[in-house]
């Protein structure tokens, strides 16, 4: 009886989720319109309403934490994917309007070009960069554009970033660290926290109040069920929550709460061009990789069960790091690659774990040495030493 109770109520839930439009009623929000869209468990919109909802829950965002200050300046981060091309023309919106809801901040955008990731030719780089430039000058912001090979992070504007050819040894150097990484999950974390590592630089060089990234829910579940499987527990309300604190300058996730679905609709309504990234995808570089196998199972329930997306997503939003018994957060110190609080020293899974790994790696003579509390290299969290234990090059620059 319990179990067709289930049955019955995952059935409702998708039948409701999936329901299709009769695109001749007229908009109940302001029974003006024709429907254009029909969105879970609300109400059929037109284009109109659904897209003051959306700009709605983005300014909700931003209002409700209160966190970003009126005069800040902001750093945009946009790849031209759809996500953070919805991010630059809500914000465009709002920059424009001539209202009392008009934001009052200082806006820049960045392009990080990791064309070396996905050994593009210097004309096949030099054709994606024109098609950004183009897609970022309709937005009329100020951009800078910065390579992922480059330790020092140079800031430039992106006209001038075009104009120069990533150095080869430069190159060399970035593909020698990445393919030493040992697997594919570990060279698709490294390549995540190297980017959010730019963005953090490039924002302090520009004395940003706050960078903004275009994370959605979707990515945000992804994101929650990698990271505690790699060992980034301690840390993973920071990798989702709406500002990430670590670093001298905040990430702002300010459209965390839309779904895929509203961020197809509002690019379709928009008419946004997006740049074509078929042949830099990096689920398929890492097709092995943890992040792409948890990818494809959010993508499956994303597709049959969205609900879930959200409940996995604000799951993750009440995990916090590990408390004492005076509820402080215990860390020793903080990673020096990505930020996080490094985990208690005490850890008896981290222990366990690092003298297993300490006697695959030695001889017997050598383990007697070990002592009960070592956890290898302070400097790392347990997440990033994972990375850097594969690495050929002893002294990887941070």
């Amino acid at each position: 009886m319990c179990s067709n109770n289930e049955d019955d109520t995952v059935a409702a839930m998708i039948k409701a989720e999936v329901e299709p439009i009769n695109f001749q009623e007229t908009c109940k929000k302001c029974n003006e319109s024709k429907v254009a869209v029909k969105l879970k468990f609300k109400e059929a919109q037109c284009e109109k309403c659904f897209l003051a909802y959306v700009r709605h829950k983005f300014r909700a965002s931003l209002g409700s934490t209160k966190i970003v200050g009126r005069g800040s300046t902001i750093l945009i981060i946009y790849d031209g994917k759809p996500k953070s091309s919805v991010l630059l023309d809500m914000l465009r919106f709002a920059f424009f309007q001539d209202t009392y809801k008009k934001l009052h901040f200082e806006p820049y955008v960045l392009y990080i070009d990791d064309s070396a990731v996905f050994n593009l030719t210097d004309e096949q780089r030099c054709d994606q960069l024109q098609r950004v430039k183009v897609l970022l000058e309709q937005y009329g912001f100020k951009a800078y554009g910065t390579s992922i090979t480059d330790s020092t992070n140079c800031l430039q504007s992106f006209e001038d970033y075009m104009k120069q050819a990533i150095p080869n040894d430069e190159v060399i150097e970035f593909k020698t660290k990445f393919h030493s990484t040992g697997s594919h999950t570990s060279a698709d974390d490294y390549i995540g926290n190297i980017r959010t590592n730019i963005i953090r630089k490039v924002a302090s060089k520009l004395n940003a109040n706050f960078a903004f990234t275009s994370e959605i829910e979707s990515d945000l579940a992804k994101i929650f069920l990698t990271n505690v499987t790699l060992g980034r527990g301690g840390s993973v309300c920071q990798d989702i929550a709406f500002c990430d604190t670590r670093g001298a300058v905040p990430i702002i996730r300010p459209i965390r709460n839309l779904d895929v679905a509203e961020v197809d609709h509002y690019i379709k309504f928009n008419k946004i061009e997006c740049l074509d990234v078929h042949a830099m995808d990096i689920d398929g570089m890492f097709e092995k990789s943890l992040q792409n196998v948890t990818k494809s199972f959010i993508d499956e329930l994303q597709t049959n069960y969205p609900s879930t997306i959200s409940t996995i997503f604000r799951t993750g939003d009440k995990i916090s790091g590990i408390w004492d018994d005076k509820g402080e957060v215990v860390v020793d110190g903080k990673c020096t690659f990505c930020g996080s609080g490094i985990g208690a020293k005490k850890s008896e899974t981290i222990q366990a774990l690092e003298y297993s790994r300490f006697v695959s790696e030695n001889t017997c003579d050598v383990r007697l040495n070990f002592v009960s509390d070592d956890r290898g290299d302070l400097s790392k969290c347990y997440g990033c030493r994972n990375i850097f234990k594969d690495l050929l090059i002893s002294n990887e620059s941070e």
